[in-house]
């Protein structure tokens, strides 16, 4: 380098301020100033450059090179330099040249040169002792001395610099080391490159390849090396390579292409980039290159483009559908046939067009400008919704808009809107939003709760009645979530698990139906009734119906008391014919016997004790009449307050109960059987006297009540009188609570269970309602509702006391229709006694015939005494027509074992002008024939 150097200077060859640093510095001339800046320096270098253009002369001497580092050295020579200039001072002179290198990225450069004369060093007649040169040498000689001072300062540091260096080259040869490792990771990271990789001279031979590279050409990569690609490659394709990199070489610009390349898995695609090589002093010396296989790249870009043609074509032709694309300023880039078709535009008027003036109403102009603006910078877009768009006519047109942001490659970013006409579907939704509101009334309006579930349990619609039923709160029901629900349902059950495992049986099994009762722990019944929600084929959530039959449930529970008393009533009711039938010859033939004995005859007090026992048996068999079909009421205007106090009077006497009655005077009256109420009374204040055997208060009570149309007592609407019986006694379970109007159902050893049974049959016979509410150890209530008049009793209405009458029997011919024999004998020798000629038969037909002959004999009967059944024959309503047909002034008198027969209660209503109920006695026939024929 100093040789260069020297060789430069001496033929003052420009070149030589290349080998200056960018940082170059200087000392000129005889070193009498210091030039820093590399441009100064060059300018004087040139400028001497120019005063001498011949070659110079320049012997070297002591010539010394010191590497400070491994990047700085120090070159110094004295030399003597012959100058071949007109009007020289010096003809020859001795100077020293010092010159510092530094090793820099293109090489070694110069970074500082002084070339200094030293007089000390001159030889003897060199220097020509001009005064002008002398004071400047003077002047230079004070200027060496200030730079020895300084250059010692300098020497001090470049020893400490020196070591600094000498450290830095120990860290620089472990840098070095960690290079050497770097290299060959490098280089595995080279090899391992998912690319092909080389570096060629300028002649285009490999000097460096990768892995890849060398399984391309399908040969190792020592094989390669030195190789050009005519000797690797097909020649045609190798002449279009070297090409490529003569192109490189020469313009020193990077080449990037896509072309094909010959590999051991056939010719396939790559992406090529070839780069210049320079030297230190930007020389080109060769090209590197990478090859990146894109293949799949190819065949995806071939794919997508023909992917793209189809979208372009789809999107053309598919109906129903407005698509469009934009620009983001609005311009109309795309616009297919269902566009035309919704907004009238064709596409060469749409296209280039901006979709503000196209289908933007005005109002509408600057918010879509902003969502615009909003959709670019957020890259996201806009969301979908409905939007009232307008056509080409100026008409407006409603539309479901959805949006698309696109930023294709190497393009603009763009928009796409899908729009699907909503005026059909407006209108479709018009009509649901009407069916839907029906629904809604329909739902509201029933009296079932509804429930409807989709198909994952959650809540998707319900009515208010569901909320009112279970008593769900709204919140709950809002959320849609269905657990909580079913949690507030469950915990209202009497059985919770068993109607949670129901429930999730039905959620199980989404195609299964249910319908059941559900018994609530509060007494209530609920109808459940659940099937799937099913549109066309698909199953799509669960319906649910409630609805409250707990009212129903006791209705049908009453009626089935009633059913029970009529199946067993059949079977009582014959008896109790049969038996009344029976007393009736006992009765009667005692109360015949006692006509004829005087008082204090032996047998009349037997007589009488069987007298009595036969009433007993008598009431007994009443009761099984009216256990059986009820006892059709013989009804009259009657006291309710007089028929209870008489039976608390009765039924209270000499026990240790006491009886508070609470019947106000305006207590309604009530049309009803005296007798029959009054077996009521009897058999519930005889019960709750038994209930208190320590004693204690039993309340009667009533008032005046209007029941609604609907109610739970299921009776009609109306004016009824409330009777309460409240006892203080033991009270009863529910179990028992629940049977105690049931036939022959009894706590008591020595009860029969049936006149809790013949209350409740007389109560519904009446047309009211009984109920029972207890609790143990407390009491009981019996609550009887039965129909009033809507009036206060009155004295004229009731029945007056019947007096005894001094009226005779007159006489006359009495006609007895009975199929028993023994009360056709009983009847004839009772009736003789009392002075009647009797006549008997035994059905209805016989008893026609004897009428008829007795009517044309002109002999007819005062009175025909007839049996209402007569088993195998005509009863005495058949015939009794017959008779009032020939003869309608007939006094006939219906009689009956059966005392509930409604012919029994409303007798005139069939002709009959009286009635007597079986057993009778002598007295009771003979009263009714007296008021009979003495009217």
């Amino acid at each position: 380098m100093f040789d260069h150097y020297i060789r430069m200077y001496s033929t003052r060859d420009d070149l030589l301020t290349t080998y200056f640093s960018d940082d170059f510095s200087g000392i000129t001339g005889s070193g009498d100033y210091l030039v820093k800046d590399r441009d100064a320096w060059i300018a004087v270098t040139r400028q001497d450059f120019a005063q001498v253009k011949d070659p110079i002369n320049i012997d070297l001497k002591d010539l010394s090179i010191q590497l400070l580092a491994e990047t700085i050295a120090v070159t110094s020579s004295t030399f003597v330099i012959h100058l071949p200039i007109e009007e020289h001072i010096l003809s020859k002179k001795i100077a020293r040249l010092v010159l510092i290198f530094r090793k820099e990225c293109t090489g070694w450069k110069i970074c500082h040169s002084s070339i200094s004369v030293s007089f000390g060093v001159a030889d003897e007649g060199e220097i020509y002792p001009l005064k002008d040169l002398e004071d400047r040498n003077r002047h230079l000689e004070a200027v060496v001395a200030e730079r020895t001072g300084q250059l010692s300062e300098a020497n001090t540091k470049l020893k400490q610099a020196n070591e600094d260096l000498a450290r830095e080259i120990e860290e620089h040869k472990q840098s070095q080391i960690a290079n050497e490792r770097l290299l060959l990771r490098q280089r595995a990271i080279l090899d391992n490159l998912p690319m092909m990789a080389w570096l060629k001279d300028t002649e285009s031979r490999l000097e460096m390849i990768n892995e890849p590279y060398a399984r391309a050409c399908g040969r190792p990569v020592e094989e390669c090396i030195g190789k050009t690609d005519l000797e690797l490659f097909p020649r045609e394709m190798a002449q279009k390579f070297l090409s490529d990199d003569r192109d490189v070489c020469v313009s020193g610009v990077k080449k990037h292409l896509e072309e094909l390349i010959p590999t051991t898995d056939g010719t396939r695609w790559h992406f090529t980039c070839k780069t210049p090589l320079f030297d230190e002093v930007g020389r080109t010396v060769g090209t590197t290159g990478v090859a990146l296989d894109i293949t799949e790249r190819k065949q995806a870009e071939k794919a997508l483009i023909e992917s793209e043609e189809r979208f372009r074509s789809l999107m053309e032709n598919i109906p129903n559908v407005a698509v469009q694309g934009y620009a983001l300023d609005g311009t109309v880039l795309f616009w297919n046939r269902a566009s035309e078709i919704l907004y009238g535009y064709s596409a060469r008027e749409a296209l280039g067009a901006n979709l503000l003036d196209l289908i933007i109403p005005a109002e509408m102009k600057d918010g879509v400008r902003e969502a615009i603006s909003q959709m670019y910078e957020s890259c996201k877009p806009i969301p979908p919704g409905e939007l009232l768009l307008k056509r080409k006519d100026g008409s407006l047109v409603p539309v479901l808009s959805s949006h698309a942001l696109l930023s294709p490659v190497g393009r603009p970013p763009e928009f796409f809107c899908l729009d699907v006409d909503l005026t059909e579907r407006k209108k479709a939704e018009d009509l649901l939003s009407y069916a839907i509101s029906l629904t809604d009334a329909s739902l509201e309006s029933t009296a079932e709760g509804i429930l409807v579930v989709n198909r994952n349990g959650e809540i998707a619609r319900w009515n208010k009645k569901f909320a009112e039923l279970w008593k769900v709160p709204e919140e709950l029901l809002v959320t849609g979530v269905k657990d909580p629900v079913l949690a507030h349902i469950t915990a209202q059950m009497s059985q919770p698990d068993r109607f949670l495992a129901k429930v999730m049986e039905l959620y199980e099994h989404p195609d299964a139906s249910s319908q059941d009762l559900l018994a609530l722990a509060d007494g209530r019944f609920f109808d459940r009734y659940s099937q799937p929600l099913e549109i066309g084929d698909e199953i799509v959530g669960r319906f649910w119906s409630f609805r409250d039959v707990t009212e129903h449930k006791k209705h049908q529970q009453e009626q089935l008391k009633i059913e029970k008393l009529e199946s067993l009533g059949l079977l009582a009711g014959g008896i109790a014919h049969d038996f009344n039938n029976i007393l009736t010859g006992v009765m009667g033939n005692i109360s015949f016997a006692q006509m004829f004995l005087d008082p204090s005859h032996k047998a009349c007090k037997p007589l009488e004790e069987a007298e009595k026992a036969s009433l007993r048996a008598t009431e007994l068999a009443h009761q099984l009449l009216t256990f059986a079909r009820g006892g059709e009421p013989i009804r009259k205007i009657i006291s309710l307050q007089h028929i209870v106090n008489e039976s608390v009077e009765l039924v209270l006497s000499g026990s240790n109960v006491k009886g508070f009655i609470d019947i106000p005077d305006t207590t309604h009256a009530i049309d009803a059987d005296e007798g029959q109420l009054s077996q009521v009374l009897h058999n519930i204040l005889i019960n709750a006297s038994q209930a208190m055997p320590g004693g204690g208060t039993l309340t009667i009570s009533a008032q005046n009540e209007t029941i609604a149309g609907s109610n739970t007592l299921s009776l009609p609407p109306g004016s009824y009188v409330r009777l309460s019986i409240t006892d203080q006694g033991c009270g009863m379970p529910e179990d028992v609570m629940a049977k105690v109007f049931d036939p022959y159902f009894t706590t008591k050893s020595a009860g029969n269970g049936l006149g809790l049974a013949s209350a409740y049959s007389i109560i519904a016979r009446h047309g009211g309602h009984i109920g029972v509410e207890s609790v143990v150890a407390q009491g009981t209530t019996f609550t009887i509702h039965l129909p009033s008049i809507g009036e206060t009793y009155s004295s004229h209405n009731a029945e007056t006391a019947a007096k005894s009458r001094a009226e005779q029997h007159n006489g006359g011919s009495i006609l007895v229709m009975d199929d028993e024999a023994m009360i056709r004998a009983f009847a004839e020798r009772m009736l003789s006694e009392l002075g009647y000629q009797v006549t008997t038969c035994s059905d209805g037909a016989e008893a026609i015939t004897l009428y008829k002959q007795a009517l044309q004999s002109g002999s007819a009967f005062t009175a025909v005494i007839m049996d209402l059944t007569i088993p195998g024959g005509m009863g005495g309503k058949d015939a009794a027509q017959q008779i009032l047909a020939v003869d309608a002034a007939a006094n006939l008198i219906v009689s009956s074992g059966y005392s509930n027969d409604p012919i029994m209660a409303d007798y005139q209503a069939y002709g009959f002008s009286a009635a007597v109920a079986k057993p009778y006695r002598i007295n009771d026939l003979g009263q009714i024939l007296i008021s009979l024929l003495n009217r």
